[in-house]
């Protein structure tokens, strides 16, 4: 458990939630009235709502306080709560009675405290894909539509997918510019990217992301993309093998 950065409350702005997600760098924040946990509100939500709708409350976003965990709760049943709700940070409260709100359960957390064995390759999933002049706004409807939170930027060149960069719903959100016809991806990646090659032990790959606080780790064979890995994608993996 880790403490938690930010909190809104349900007749806060959706302005002022993302004010905090830019600051703090949380996907996450837990909603909270009375000092009682009420619901959670994600990036996701807050990208829904573009800037010109300035008085969106928290309250008709947030999801409702079902996906909290209490601080005895096993490793397991907090990765299976975390794979389930798609979430990289689950509120932890001190009983389901009064909601009192603890902390933190991060998956960052959760990674550092399982075992993993084999190869990256054996782990990494498909990607999706954008390239530096796709405009920011349909990056964000195939984010939607795929359930995804990034995306690695390439081209394609000598029939390789070379890896250019990473976009994320992060982001989007301190781009401010979701809602600019002009504003392409290359305005708001992050690059070069972080990339692992396909043979290196599944171990490695996670000890960086963790070092590096990263959440997306494109994977390469010989220089090409050929999948990539996630926190969350490692979490149901491991939840998937009984592990």
């Amino acid at each position: 458990m880790v403490p938690c950065q930010a909190t809104v409350e349900p007749r806060d702005l959706v302005t002022r939630a993302k004010s905090l997600m830019r600051s703090t760098g949380s996907r996450v924040l837990p909603v909270v009235q009375g000092g009682r946990v009420e619901g959670i509100l994600t990036d996701r939500e807050v990208l829904r709502v573009g800037s010109s709708k300035s008085g969106v409350l928290v309250m008709g976003l947030m999801r409702p306080a079902q996906d909290l965990l209490l601080p005895h709760d096993p490793v397991r049943m907090a990765v299976q709560r975390m794979v389930a709700s798609e979430l990289l940070e689950i509120p932890v409260i001190q009983s389901w009675v009064d909601r009192s709100l603890l902390g933190m359960a991060s998956a960052t957390s959760l990674l550092s405290s399982i075992s993993l064995s084999g190869v990256v390759e054996d782990w990494a999933e498909q990607a999706e894909v954008t390239d530096p002049d796709e405009s920011l706004r349909v990056v964000w409807e195939r984010m939607e539509k795929a359930g995804c939170s990034g995306m690695p930027v390439v081209r394609r060149r000598g029939g390789k997918t070379e890896v250019m960069g990473m976009i994320t719903r992060y982001d989007l959100i301190c781009s401010g510019r979701l809602e600019e016809a002009a504003a392409r991806v290359r305005s708001c990646m992050h690059s070069p990217a972080l990339s692992v090659p396909s043979s290196a032990p599944i171990g490695e790959a996670v000890s960086l992301m963790l070092k590096r606080g990263i959440s997306h780790l494109p994977v390469l064979r010989d220089g090409s993309l050929v999948g990539m890995i996630t926190k969350l994608s490692i979490l149901r993996r491991w939840m998937a093998e009984g592990c």
